[in-house]
């Protein structure tokens, strides 16, 4: 299958979109059974463009034999973005303690003008 891309503004709004999105996405892939993750992984992501990055963003889903890989592209140059301890008082900095359970690799690509987080979730519905 062609990977699918889509853009989302530097707005609150555009974890939600991009929640639907890739429902959409994985519906017409046949791929139930990985949704859940992937609608999570995608939130962190493009949440972590709009509220760190404070940028556009462009999403993409690809499929393959390891999986559903989701890319988000950000304009924003930084260190790259690592886990952080929990803390059970915190309210926030779990996404990509999140991220890096649920998907079987994940990682960060740099940019000149920014960066490309990605993760890959096993497909248990899909025949790669």
């Amino acid at each position: 299958m062609r990977p699918r891309w889509a853009e989302f503004p530097a707005d609150v709004s555009a974890a939600a979109a991009a929640r639907a999105w890739v429902r959409e996405v994985c519906a017409a892939w046949g791929l139930g059974g990985v949704v859940d993750d992937a609608v999570l992984v995608v939130s962190e992501l493009i949440s972590n463009a709009v509220d760190h990055a404070r940028s556009t963003s462009r999403a993409t889903l690809s499929l393959d034999q390891r999986g559903l890989a989701i890319a988000v592209r950000d304009f924003y140059v930084c260190e790259p973005p690592r886990p952080k301890s929990l803390k059970p008082s915190g309210t926030r900095g779990r996404g990509l303690f999140v991220v890096s359970m649920v998907s079987s690799a994940w990682g960060v690509d740099e940019h000149a003008d920014g960066k490309t987080m990605w993760a890959v979730l096993t497909a248990p519905d899909h025949r790669g």
